[in-house]
């Protein structure tokens, strides 16, 4: 009976996420009282993501470490380099500043390879790149907070990087524990199961951000729908100019695949590591881009079904006349 209701959470993932923010914008009090499993519930869709994770996926991509090297240095580095760009020019606020760049200093959110597969692309390169997008983390993250954003990480660096490490250590940890633990052969036979537990773990991570986001909302409507607006121009922005220059060199579908890992970030993982050094209102905002996240793929999908049927259909004459 569980098992059956987590795999029917796992097939409404989407809305189980919409109605959990919903919920706590609707009911403050519930939102309130989640507010302190904000983080744990981010530790724990961490640590279900690493568990089931196929690792034959994982070595399939591996083999091209030149190009899945060049594609992390672009979301990790190169993204955020182009944003500083930007922020030269429009000299934001701190509270802007910080939105735009741990926007794009983020790695792919956990359920990447789950929406390759929701809009038709494979899972294996998505996967990968939020892997290995999630583990350099600790690498780009510090340079940028302390250049870029200008945070004081030097009066508080042992505790920053103690809190980077458990953030993803720990549950890397536990994963691993798992694994070992069990066969491979239950992580895929309970993969939906675990697929709804983590399922759980956003709702409760969505009702959590919600704490103080309706408060907000009523007070400033415009700032809320200022950071609506940015959410959307970033993410559909960043998988834009990442398709154009990568599908110059990779064929389309792995173009849209890195698109893909540049347009949605795992914002709750960057407020869970820059806790008590952004803006107040920087929460409100991860609640808000979670909204994004989770509509584009809905009208993603038939375009890229598009895209990638048109090219089948391009290379179809030359396969004909080779086959003859």
């Amino acid at each position: 009976m569980i098992a059956a209701g987590l795999r029917l959470i796992q097939r409404h993932a989407t809305w189980a996420l919409i109605g959990g923010g919903l919920l706590g914008l609707l009911a403050p009090p519930l939102a309130e009282a989640l507010r302190p499993l904000l983080i744990p519930s981010i530790l724990a869709l961490l640590v279900l993501s690493l568990t089931i994770i196929d690792g034959h996926q994982l070595r399939i991509t591996t083999r091209r470490p030149l190009f899945l090297a060049i594609a992390v240095s672009w979301l990790m580095l190169g993204i955020p380099l182009l944003m500083f760009g930007l922020i030269l020019l429009l000299e934001p606020s701190d509270l802007w500043r910080q939105i735009l760049i741990l926007t794009a200093a983020a790695p792919p959110i956990l359920s990447v390879a789950a929406f390759a597969q929701i809009v038709g692309l494979g899972a294996t390169l998505a996967l990968s790149l939020m892997v290995v997008a999630t583990f350099v983390l600790p690498l780009t993250l510090l340079p940028l907070a302390a250049l870029i954003l200008g945070m004081d990480i030097s009066a508080e660096l042992s505790a920053f990087l103690l809190r980077t490490v458990g953030m993803l250590g720990l549950p890397t940890l536990l994963a691993w524990g798992i694994r070992r633990l069990l066969p491979p052969a239950t992580h895929r036979q309970h993969a939906r199961e675990l697929g709804g537990l983590g399922v759980i773990c956003l709702a409760v991570f969505a009702i959590a951000l919600m704490d103080g986001a309706t408060e907000r909302l009523l007070e400033q409507p415009l700032l809320v729908g200022a950071m609506l607006l940015v959410a959307f121009a970033m993410n559909l922005g960043w998988q834009l100019a990442s398709y154009l220059p990568f599908s110059l060199v990779l064929n389309r579908a792995e173009a849209l695949t890195l698109a893909l890992c540049a347009g949605n970030r795992n914002m709750g993982l960057m407020l869970a590591l820059t806790v008590d050094m952004t803006h107040p209102a920087f929460v409100t905002y991860v609640a808000v881009y979670q909204i994004p996240v989770f509509c584009i793929p809905l009208f993603q999908k038939p375009l890229v079904e598009r895209w990638l049927a048109t090219t089948a259909d391009d290379t179809a004459p030359e396969q004909r006349r080779r086959g003859h």
